[in-house]
């Protein structure tokens, strides 16, 4: 019988999860093994998952979406519904598990516990392999007066790697990693930019209780989940033109209560769509060049965002004008 590996990536927004997936099952595929993929969005676009399809051999990727809320809370029945039907096909690869850059992991590991021991006794087998943790070192510090579950997450992490170190200085990264030691002092830590990391570490097994059942769920694992996402709210919007990115950069940094902003747009300056990830103080835009053709639009995530505002000045953006607010979700 074979055992599905269930490796969990979590970390805020922007952190870096979709860039480590993305080498972690580049990693699975060059080694013939065909990886299953669970992937998590807050709002109603799906974004990171389209990156996935810019590897030669994305048709070997078992890949679901589950969009617009978080799995760590409002998702739970899915959560089990999906992880299940992923281990039935797995085939004994990987299940690698990307969540919402607002979901605790914890809690997110109890609900793929739940589905660990809910499956037949007859069906392939699974095991929580490592809940990982993807940080970004810049803005630790920051994050825990924007984000309650900043911190109290990492109670449940087997790894945490330290991600961005090329934008950050030495005495940041020191502060940081001595903070996250003192917050997950059993869990591997790692170094890296870019989420450039050797993935052999990165899957390495952590040996656990059993997993069948609920004997692996801590007492604080166990209790109410936590609505993580409270006073988040994220926007979808379409754009109908190609967007002047400097300006965007511009308007985006006069905003602090946006946190995050990824999407495809076109731009004047070549043909095509360009991805665009930023969150504050950083934008990064390349060239998309996947197999499937996603729609040219943005989702935009934060806190008390003045939305009419800040979709005026998205418009000035556009050249031409032509980008109109496609749909909200609170």
């Amino acid at each position: 019988m074979t055992v599905t590996p269930i490796y969990i990536i979590g970390g805020f927004l922007g952190s870096g999860k979709t860039t480590l997936l993305k080498r972690l099952v580049a990693h699975a595929l060059e080694r013939g093994i065909q990886p299953a993929v669970l992937m998590n969005e807050f709002g109603d676009a799906d974004v990171d998952s389209t990156l996935l399809h810019e590897h030669e051999r994305c048709a070997d990727i078992e890949l679901r979406q589950l969009l617009s809320g978080c799995i760590c809370c409002d998702l739970t029945e899915d959560l089990t519904t999906t992880v299940a039907q992923l281990i039935a096909v797995s085939r004994g690869g990987p299940l690698f598990i990307e969540t919402t850059g607002l979901a605790n992991v914890g809690q997110v590991a109890t609900g793929v516990l739940r589905a660990v021991g809910a499956l037949p006794s007859t069906s392939t087998r699974a095991h929580l392999a490592s809940v990982v943790a993807v940080v970004d070192t810049p803005r630790f510090s920051a994050l825990s007066g924007a984000w309650s579950e900043a911190e109290s997450q990492f109670g449940q992490v087997d790894t945490v790697i330290l991600n961005k170190l090329d934008a950050t200085d030495t005495a940041t990264r020191a502060a940081v990693e001595q903070r996250v030691r003192t917050l997950a002092p059993r869990a591997r830590v790692l170094r890296a930019s870019y989420a450039d990391v050797d993935p052999s570490r990165v899957l390495r097994s952590v040996r656990r209780p059993s997993q069948h059942g609920l004997a692996a769920v801590t007492p604080s694992m166990a209790t109410v989940p936590a609505d993580t996402t409270r006073g988040f709210e994220n926007v979808t919007f379409e754009v109908g033109s190609a967007m002047d990115l400097d300006r965007l950069e511009t308007v985006l940094c006069r905003y602090r209560s946006v946190l995050r902003l990824k999407g495809f747009v076109r731009t004047p300056a070549a043909p095509g769509l360009h991805e665009v990830q930023w969150v504050p103080g950083a934008m990064e835009v390349r060239r998309y060049q996947g197999r499937r053709r996603p729609p040219a639009e943005i989702v935009v995530i934060g806190r008390r965002i003045p939305w009419e505002r800040l979709l005026r000045a998205l418009n000035r953006c556009a050249v031409p004008q032509r980008s109109h607010r496609k749909r909200r979700a609170a």
